[in-house]
């Protein structure tokens, strides 16, 4: 079983996207609504995925990407960024400090969808 954990601070897309990942054969998500409780569940849930909005209370995405890559026990962990900021400098930003890839939010949801599983394939070994 692929464990992703996806965090996002709107109930709507944290709801649509993890039921259409919980859908896939060999996928368990998880979810967190702010950047502190995606933290609390990396530690619990033990993800295989990190998928990671920017704008969150409490922590945002870069700072949840900063402590993964900082701390040895998930510093290896892939984590992708899941955005509606487009600027060049945000997504290089996630980039440099350590993001497998950056999927904005305007995108299809089948588009994103497919780039996930994908992600998934080239990426994690469960």
């Amino acid at each position: 079983m692929i464990k992703i954990l996806f965090a996002d601070d709107e109930v709507i897309v944290r709801n649509l996207y993890s039921q259409s990942l919980q859908g896939i054969d060999g996928f368990e998500v998880e979810t967190a609504s702010d950047g502190q409780e995606a933290l609390e569940k990396i530690e619990l849930f033990k993800p295989h995925l990190i998928i990671l909005d920017i704008f969150m209370p409490k922590k945002t995405g870069t700072e949840v990407l900063k402590a993964i890559k900082s701390n040895p026990n998930t510093k290896s962990l892939p984590v992708l960024m899941f955005s509606g900021v487009s600027d060049l400098k945000t997504i290089t930003e996630c980039l440099e400090l350590g993001a497998i890839g950056f999927i904005q939010k305007n995108e299809e949801h089948e588009e994103i969808i497919a780039k996930i599983k994908l992600l998934v394939r080239l990426q994690v070994k469960a």
